[in-house]
């Protein structure tokens, strides 16, 4: 359990420095976009979409931003359920085990009750 515990609060950090790095490139595409006339989206599924003025712009990516963080997020659901469930099967298994030996050992004493029984 602690173990998903900490891969989950790891994949949430990796998420964070991801968001900072992105925050970093858009602050140096928007110092860029200050010196120019028109902006282009590099999304593929914009099909590199002109932009002449730069609010529209910056409300296009934040779009996207938006779409981004709704993904990841849904994406860090996807793996904590994933991890519970991995969890839920290996306690699930070790509980089967566990039956299995108790019955073993269970057979095991009976045999031995029936040898003795047999011997007198």
């Amino acid at each position: 359990m602690r173990k998903a515990h900490a891969m989950a609060e790891h994949v949430m950090h990796q998420r964070e420095y991801e968001l900072q790095e992105l925050r970093k490139q858009q602050k140096l595409k928007m110092e860029e976009m200050a010196r120019n006339k028109c902006w282009t989206c590099d999304r593929p599924e914009c099909d590199h979409r002109v932009f002449y003025n730069q609010r529209r712009f910056q409300a296009h990516v934040q779009v996207h931003i938006d779409e981004d963080r709704k993904e990841w997020e849904e994406e860090a659901i996807r793996g904590e359920a994933k991890k519970v469930r991995q969890v839920k099967e290996a306690n699930f298994i070790n509980g089967l085990r566990k039956k299995r030996r108790e019955a073993d050992a269970a057979a095991e004493r009976r045999a031995k009750a029936v040898e003795a029984v047999k011997k007198k």
